[in-house]
């Protein structure tokens, strides 16, 4: 599924589309693409986070599910139900044609992100 971010600040040429999460590249060139996500919306899933283009995975990092533990004595600083937060970045130079197509994604079998102010995506092209 693609991850689609609350607010989008800068959009020059209105190449990402807000609706789908999907950015389609106006031009060849490399792109940097930068993609987080922040929290997710069960503590004991894993969470899978990934980039794509054209359909086809590029790269992914996956985030382990919090320990399911019940006080917050001990190794873990929160109660595995409280531990949401999930920290996972992926970032790649991709060598793209016009109107290839990227996005990040989340695994659909995992943990989702919490909500859409808690993931991020970036798409610049850089040469």
């Amino acid at each position: 599924y693609a991850i689609r971010p609350s607010s989008v600040y800068t959009n020059l040429g209105s190449h990402f589309n807000t609706s789908t999460g999907v950015f389609t590249c106006p031009i060849a060139g490399r792109y940097l693409c930068i993609g987080a996500m922040g929290r997710r919306s069960t503590a004991y899933n894993w969470n899978g986070l990934y980039l794509i283009k054209n359909g086809v995975t590029q790269g992914n990092q996956w985030f382990p599910p919090a320990r399911n533990n019940t006080s917050s004595v001990g190794t873990a600083a929160f109660l595995g139900s409280d531990f949401t937060y999930c920290p996972t970045n992926l970032s790649d130079i991709l060598t793209c044609a016009a109107n290839d197509t990227l996005s990040f994604g989340f695994h659909s079998s995992y943990a989702a992100p919490i909500d859409a102010g808690s993931v991020y995506a970036q798409f610049m092209l850089v040469g």
